[in-house]
């Protein structure tokens, strides 16, 4: 059985490579040249002086015909001068400039100290989960995660 199968395996790919050398060599045959510019920031933590420059190279880029992917690794606004607003200064300047994805970061996940110090982490699990939300809610593009893990439980979070 092991031996059929690498046979067949080895046919398969054999097809394979003879349709792609085929098909590259028809007569006529069109070649798609594609490009694709992907740009990203992270760890913004609120500081956003420099997204105006970053913006205009943006929007010059895109007026150039460049296809642009533009990503956030995350880390918004936690330990950001407007961090008592969760994100949603950050979000709307990231939609103005036309983000297409953003992952987070685990200061996303931070919700600021009860005792009023913004820079102790604090809060509960439902607030943490409520801020997610709200991020996923304002953000006119996709917000991506994976793999995370509550200390607590040990067990991976759902979806929000």
């Amino acid at each position: 059985m092991k031996i059929i199968s690498k046979i067949m395996l080895c046919l398969l790919m054999f097809c394979l490579l003879f349709s792609v050398a085929s098909c590259a060599e028809a007569p006529g045959a069109d070649i798609i040249d594609y490009s694709l510019l992907i740009l990203s920031t992270n760890d913004i933590h609120g500081h956003f002086d420099d997204l105006a420059r970053y913006s205009s190279l943006v929007k010059q880029l895109r007026e150039e015909n460049h296809e642009v992917l533009l990503l956030d690794a995350g880390d918004l606004f936690r330990r950001g001068p407007y961090e008592s607003w969760h994100g949603e200064i950050e979000i709307e300047i990231l939609n103005a400039i036309g983000y297409n994805a953003m992952a987070l970061g685990n200061n996303d996940f931070k919700v600021p100290g009860m005792d009023g110090d913004p820079y102790t982490p604090g809060g509960s699990l439902e607030q943490s989960g409520r801020q997610i939300a709200d991020l996923v809610e304002w953000a006119n593009f996709p917000i991506l995660c994976g793999n995370v893990k509550m200390k607590e439980t040990g067990k991976y979070m759902s979806g929000i």
